[in-house]
C-alpha cells in the first residue's frame, strides 16, 4: 500500500470513527456502536472506501492491545481474583452453550463429523475487546458484576484458543488424545499465572530505572515496551496477545502510579483502539444479510441462531 493509500485510509477510519461515536452517544447507545457502524459503512458493504487488508489487521491488533492494555490498568486485580470463580463458572457456560448449540444444529441438518465439530468451535467465538470497551462505556467496568464478566471473556478468550488448538488437531490428524487437551489447557492459563508473578517482580526494578531519566514519555514508554512484551510472550506460547498485554495492565495497576500512566497512555488508546473496532465493522458483509435473496436464506438463518446462542451463553 502506497502512503497517499494509507494516509487517506486513516483520515477516513478516524473521521468517520469519531463521528460515528458522538451520533451513537447522543441517541444513548455506546460509542463502540458507532465505530462499527462507521466500519461496515466504509467497508465494501456500503461505500468500499477502505479494504479490508493486511495493514488494517496490524493496525487493529495494535489498537485491541493497547485497549485491553488500558482496561487492565483500571482493573483491580484483588477484586477480579475475588470474583474468579463466578467468571470461571460464566466462562464455561459461554463456551459450552453455543457450541452444543452449534454441533447439534449440524447433527440436526445431518451433518456429522469434523465438519459438526468445526461448525460447534465456530460458535465459541468470542471479543474480549468490545466486551471491556462496552463495559467501560457504560460505566460499569468495576462493579461487581462488570468483573464476572470481564473474567469471564479472559477466561472465554484462553478456552477459546484450547479449543481452535483442539479442532485443529482433529481436523488435521483426525483425533486427539486426553493429555493433549490438558496440556494445552495448562498452558494457557499458566502462561497468565507466570505473566502476573514475574510483572510483579519485575515492574517495580523497570520504575525505578525510569524515574532516574529525564527525556519525555518514559514511563508511558516503559509501559507500552512491557505491554507489547507480554502480548508477544503470550503469542509465543500460543495463547492471544491481547491476553498478555491485559496482564501487563493487570501488573502496573497494582504497583502504583497508574494515574500517570494512564493520563499519558489515553491519547495514544483513543487513537489506535477505534480503529480495530471500524475493521470488525469493515470486515461485515451486509449483502449476505438481504432477507429478499433466496441464497442468503442460510446464512440469515445462521446468524440468528448465533445470536440466540451468544445471548444464551
Amino acid at each position: 500500500m502506497a502512503l497517499d493509500q494509507f494516509l487517506l485510509m486513516l483520515i477516513l477510519i478516524l473521521l468517520f470513527a469519531r463521528v460515528m461515536a458522538q451520533l451513537a452517544e447522543r441517541v444513548k447507545q455506546p460509542p463502540v456502536l458507532g465505530e462499527l457502524i462507521a466500519g461496515v459503512i466504509l467497508g465494501a458493504s456500503v461505500l468500499g472506501w477502505v479494504s479490508d487488508n493486511e495493514i488494517l489487521h496490524l493496525l487493529a491488533e495494535v489498537g485491541v492491545m493497547l485497549l485491553l492494555f488500558e482496561i487492565g490498568l483500571e482493573t483491580d486485580l484483588r477484586a477480579l481474583l475475588r470474583v474468579g470463580p463466578k467468571s470461571l463458572v460464566v466462562a464455561l457456560i459461554g463456551i459450552a452453550l453455543p457450541f452444543a448449540g452449534g454441533y447439534l444444529t449440524c447433527l440436526a441438518l445431518g451433518i456429522t463429523g469434523k465438519t459438526a465439530i468445526l461448525f460447534g468451535a465456530a460458535f465459541c467465538a468470542t471479543s474480549i475487546g468490545i466486551t471491556a470497551r462496552v463495559l467501560a462505556d457504560l460505566g460499569v467496568l468495576n462493579s461487581t458484576e462488570g468483573r464476572i464478566v470481564l473474567g469471564a471473556a479472559v477466561l472465554d478468550d484462553v478456552l477459546g484458543l484450547v479449543i481452535l488448538a483442539v479442532v485443529s488437531a482433529i481436523a488435521i490428524k483426525g483425533s486427539v488424545t486426553p493429555g493433549f487437551v490438558v496440556q494445552t489447557t495448562v498452558v494457557a492459563l499458566l502462561f497468565v499465572a507466570v505473566a502476573l508473578i514475574v510483572g510483579k517482580m519485575l515492574a517495580p526494578s523497570i520504575l525505578q530505572v525510569v524515574d532516574r531519566m529525564t527525556v519525555r514519555g518514559a514511563l508511558v514508554t516503559a509501559a507500552l515496551v512491557m505491554a507489547f512484551a507480554f502480548a508477544l510472550a503470550a503469542k509465543k506460547v500460543g495463547s492471544a496477545a491481547i491476553v498478555g498485554s491485559f496482564a501487563a495492565g493487570l501488573v502496573l495497576s497494582s504497583i502504583g502510579r497508574t494515574k500517570q500512566i494512564e493520563h499519558e497512555l489515553k491519547p495514544i488508546a483513543d487513537f489506535f483502539a477505534p480503529i480495530f473496532f471500524v475493521s470488525v465493522g469493515v470486515a461485515v458483509n451486509v449483502r449476505l444479510f438481504n432477507p429478499f435473496d433466496p441464497a442468503n436464506r442460510a446464512t440469515i438463518e445462521l446468524a440468528l441462531l448465533g445470536t440466540l446462542l451468544a445471548f444464551l451463553g
